[in-house]
């Protein structure tokens, strides 16, 4: 049999090693990302990925605007946050929880969560609602938990200046409770009590979230 000549081996070689390199230097998508991560650090590494919302941030690509994507935005923003939350709170994380509250990337991912889609406004489909109203819920009290955690591992060594610390993410938190407020007919009855609860934790008893206040005013507490 004749044998392929040297410089045709060397050029196929050449064809693939574009393949190659694309395949050992990809990354997992942003939704495996996370479940795979194990540190703080690599959440934020794999949320900063997340498309931004709105300006001053741009869309990577202008069908990022679509609903679809929009949506899927808030989810992989509420998974991140929720895996922040299940990884920070708890006994023997103080200062990684501390570090994590206070690191420059967390109120983009907050944004990330809250803002609505720039396609299809809340309220205008009932079914995506209920979708939605669901990662605000999981992104909110996820937000609240850490907090808490915070407040009471710091309060004693930080006092007041650990509020003031926090400050970049009141915005993104105020638009959370917000838009859990305005979503509480689309929640089950557990998410509604839930994000009352992490709203009144992030801004006191005089939160203004008048709908969860009544999903909850039957309950026999308070």
């Amino acid at each position: 049999h004749p044998q392929p000549h040297r410089s045709s081996i060397a050029a196929l070689m050449l064809s693939l090693y574009p393949l190659s390199l694309a395949l050992a230097t990809s990354r997992p998508p942003v939704g495996a990302a996370l479940e795979a991560a194990v540190t703080p650090s690599d959440i934020f590494a794999a949320a900063e990925r997340i498309d931004p919302p709105y300006p001053p941030y741009e869309f990577s690509h202008r069908h990022m605007e679509q609903d679809v994507h929009q949506r899927k935005r808030q989810s992989l923003a509420s998974n991140a946050l929720g895996r922040l939350s299940r990884l920070l709170v708890g006994g023997g994380c103080d200062a990684a929880r501390s570090a994590a509250l206070r690191d420059a990337r967390l109120p983009r991912l907050l944004l990330c969560a809250a803002v609505p889609s720039a396609s299809v406004a809340d309220g205008a489909c009932a079914s995506l609602d209920t979708v939605v109203a669901r990662h605000v819920a999981t992104s909110l009290a996820a937000l609240a938990a850490l907090c808490a955690a915070d407040a009471a591992s710091s309060s004693s060594v930080h006092g007041g200046a650990a509020s003031e610390e926090l400050r970049p993410l009141c915005g993104g938190a105020r638009l959370l409770a917000d838009r859990a407020d305005a979503l509480a007919e689309r929640m089950s009855l557990a998410s509604a009590v839930s994000s009352r609860w992490a709203a009144r934790r992030l801004f006191g008893t005089d939160a203004a979230v008048p709908r969860l206040d009544a999903r909850a005013a039957e309950l026999p507490y308070d």
